[in-house]
């Protein structure tokens, strides 16, 4: 228990709570009142402390308690408390004094902004409110620096209030890494339930596509016209290019889900990159009649080659599934800000279908959702967006997403220039 006066004998106080008139000017720049402890002691206690031997069974009993413990009289001034109680709050002595008034207390603490952001005070009372209102049942309350306590205030008699503090602060990081296990957890129940999908539908189709077309040729190769064995022919392109692109996205996902994923940055000239993102594309792109632009410069960045290139490649393909024959499909690659300095930005532009706004906050979230199909029915696994959004997060920058219905969408992200 701490008391301003050190090395004063005290005798016992009867005291009801509440500050008598002789005492108003005195009482607390003297050192302050302890509580009477029953004078029915067993007698060991009274031989063994002599003088003041209750005094310094509470103050004994006090300084015991791993919780802090404050008393107010009547007025609301401090009138006994404990350390754990100041170094809960990170209190300092000067502040710590009997007959500190506990608006004090609450004032210093929001002013250092214990109480977070706002106005100091309204946190205060906001505050005092909860300390001064009767609740056996514990009241939690947060501090700064995500630290956690239960308080419980107890009226005494004549007026004064007793008020408890508990830390909390490991029960609750304990629980929320409870909570954090259970949500990896789901979403590793998620994965592979997303992973069985993949292997069983989104794999199996382009397979038996491709098998189907070849089995014509090998069937019908002596009778089919040049003409048919040249759509036979573009149908297996076609299905083994998207088999590619899915295994390819299937491969790199499950190891960046599984922590493989090693990110390599060297300095690369980025107009390569993406003209031969590009040509990979254009053929695609020109069956269904939609026209690739690129808008480049000769910047040199500092990128994992092969995470820009899937991620180009997911984007572009994005655009061109989800753009309507006939449209077209923009990439833009511009310094960043005024002055261009630090980043570049890397635009995917289409003049697709667009996307709804219920849909783009939930864009890049890891969902059991079936991927939407293209325009013309493309089928698609789900993951691009997810891979792209990792890809872009290693380079240090997020996907963002401008878009509205019928009228096109734009996919950004930025590397680091080269030192």
């Amino acid at each position: 228990m701490q008391r301003r006066a050190e090395n004063t004998p005290l005798d016992p106080l009867d005291w009801d709570g509440e500050r008598s008139d002789s005492d108003a000017g005195t009482a607390h720049s003297d050192g302050g009142r302890v509580l009477e402890i029953d004078a029915s002691l067993p007698g060991s206690w009274e031989g063994e402390a002599g003088i003041g031997s209750n005094e310094i069974l509470l103050r004994e009993i006090l300084e015991n308690l791993s919780q802090g413990v404050a008393v107010y009289d009547a007025d609301g001034c401090l009138f006994a408390w404990n350390q754990s109680m100041q170094d809960l709050f990170d209190l300092p002595d000067s502040l710590m004094k009997a007959g500190t008034n506990w608006h004090a207390i609450a004032a210093f603490l929001a002013n250092r902004g214990d109480y977070g952001d706002g106005d100091p005070e309204r946190l205060t009372e906001a505050r005092l409110a909860v300390l001064t209102r009767d609740h056996s049942e514990p009241v939690e309350l947060q501090l700064r620096n995500d630290l956690h306590y239960e308080v419980i205030s107890r009226p005494l008699h004549g007026g004064a209030r007793l008020i408890t503090f508990y830390d909390i602060t490991e029960q609750k990081r304990a629980e929320a890494k409870m909570k954090a296990q259970r949500d990896e957890l789901a979403r590793s129940n998620l994965m592979k339930d997303k992973l069985f999908s993949i292997v069983a539908h989104d794999l199996r189709s382009p397979f038996n596509t491709l098998l189907g077309f070849a089995q014509l040729i090998a069937d019908h190769a002596e009778r089919a016209t040049r003409q048919e064995l040249g759509d036979y022919a573009r149908e297996i392109n076609r299905s083994g290019s998207r088999l590619l692109q899915l295994v390819d996205n299937l491969l790199r996902w499950s190891c960046s889900q599984m922590g493989d994923t090693k990110f390599q940055a060297s300095d690369q000239m980025l107009s390569p990159i993406v003209h031969g993102v590009t040509e990979l594309q254009r053929k695609i792109a020109e069956e269904k009649g939609i026209t690739l632009h690129t808008d480049l410069t000769d910047d040199f960045v500092s990128i994992d080659r092969d995470m820009i290139e899937s991620l180009l490649r997911n984007l572009v393909s994005n655009a061109i599934k989800f753009t309507k024959p006939g449209g077209e499909v923009t990439i833009q690659v511009k310094p960043l800000g005024e002055d261009g300095e630090d980043r570049i930005e890397i635009l995917v532009k289409d003049s697709g279908v667009g996307i709804g706004a219920e849909q783009l906050d939930s864009l890049f979230e890891f969902t059991d959702r079936q991927s939407t199909t293209g325009t013309l029915g493309e089928p698609g696994t789900g993951l691009g967006l997810q891979i792209c959004s990792e890809f872009a997060a290693a380079h240090g920058s997020k996907i963002h997403v401008e878009s509205e219905l019928d009228a096109g969408s734009t996919f950004s992200f930025t590397v680091p220039k080269a030192v």
